[in-house]
């Protein structure tokens, strides 16, 4: 449990977050490879042995604690009044409204709306409610918001559409392994989502993720839960970067005005 907690604070979350180890839990996880230093096995079989253990993580990631911080907190919102909104961790910082209250169904041609709307809300949830984690102290903003609809609350699945909004201004194109990771710590302090009950996250172009709770645990005496995302990718393509010695921007450049809404 000391070793496997390192996997639980981590933050930067992605394909790979399933491999975010201690070393001692590292190591035997990938000790099955020296079966074949036993049984003669040919080099393929080695590779093959080899790839699924560092891919298949990536298909179904049990990581970080997320926790539910505020729940029906009120923002003053320009253009909107009194708005609700619940706040909570899933690996990063969000604030969730209701889609359908703010006048929203999660369409592809709301995206722009979506995205500025977005915006405004998150920073309006940093200025007026603020943000505590129970361990990392220093965090004190909100990332994204969460807007979300909520489609089915059946037994064995609960469906809704999400759109994250992203700063400056975009609209997540996937349902956001972090965010429904936040919607489930909203849902399990609501006692709408039991642990192992199925929630399916629909995307403003209609990709998907499911998630559940593997269990409730607790950070720093704060209740939280341990998610588990899954979902589908495809690969695009395969791509190889070089670094020419003449070239006189090897680490790239940064422009302050390529990023942002329309």
């Amino acid at each position: 449990r000391i070793a496997h907690s390192v996997h639980h604070r981590n933050i930067n979350t992605g394909p790979w977050s399933g491999l975010s180890m201690h070393p001692l839990e590292t190591l035997p996880y990938f000790s099955g490879l020296l079966i074949h230093l036993i049984v003669p096995s040919h080099p393929v079989h080695f590779l093959f042995h080899a790839y699924a253990l560092a891919l298949n993580p990536a298909f179904s990631h049990s990581g970080f604690d997320a926790l539910m911080v505020r729940d029906k907190r009120q923002l003053e919102l320009e253009g909107f009044g009194t708005i609700s909104a619940d706040t909570a961790f899933g690996g990063d910082s969000f604030v969730l409204v209701n889609a359908q209250k703010l006048g929203f169904a999660i369409e592809p041609s709301e995206a722009a709306d979506l995205a500025r709307l977005g915006a405004k809300i998150t920073d309006a949830a940093t200025e007026q409610i603020g943000f505590h984690h129970p361990v990392i102290s220093e965090w004190k903003h909100y990332s994204f918001c969460q807007f979300s609809s909520m489609e089915n609350f059946a037994e064995d699945c609960i469906t809704f559409k999400s759109a994250v909004s992203v700063k400056p201004g975009k609209i997540d194109r996937s349902p956001t392994g972090t965010a429904l990771s936040a919607k489930m710590a909203v849902l399990e302090a609501r006692k709408e989502l039991k642990v192992g009950q199925r929630v399916k996250a629909i995307s403003i172009i209609g990709s998907t993720f499911e998630g559940r709770i593997v269990e409730k645990c607790r950070v720093n005496e704060t209740p939280a839960i341990i998610p588990e995302i899954s979902g589908r990718a495809w690969v695009t393509g395969i791509h190889q970067h070089m670094l020419e010695p003449s070239d006189p921007w090897p680490e790239g450049y940064k422009l302050s005005d390529t990023w942002g809404v329309n």
